[in-house]
Parts: structure tokens; C-alpha cells; sequence
């Protein structure tokens, strides 16, 4: 038996977020592209205000 990849888990304690992200795992891969960019945008502004707070 092989141990888990765990370089491709991760733990998210929030369950709707989760859930959220097993719809997205569902998608298409132009719609997964969209909200992937979106989250990533996202990330950078919050990344960059609290690098300035």
C-alpha cells in the first residue's frame, strides 16, 4: 500500500469553504482558470494589506 501524496492534501477547517472547493474540482477547466485568477488576485491585495498595516 502506498502512503498519501500529501504534497496534494490540504487541511480546510472551514466546511463551506470546503465545499465550495469540491464544486470548483468539478468544473470546467476555463471556469476553474476564472476563479482560480480571481482567488489569486485576491490573495495579492490581502498579502499586500497586511504587509502595510
Amino acid at each position: 500500500m502506498l502512503a498519501p501524496a500529501w504534497d496534494d492534501m490540504a487541511l480546510i477547517k472551514d466546511k463551506e469553504l470546503f465545499k465550495k472547493f469540491e464544486v470548483i474540482q468539478d468544473m470546467n477547466e476555463e471556469d476553474k482558470a476564472m476563479i482560480i485568477r480571481f482567488l489569486d488576485l485576491n490573495i495579492r491585495d490581502y498579502k499586500t494589506k497586511q504587509a502595510y498595516k
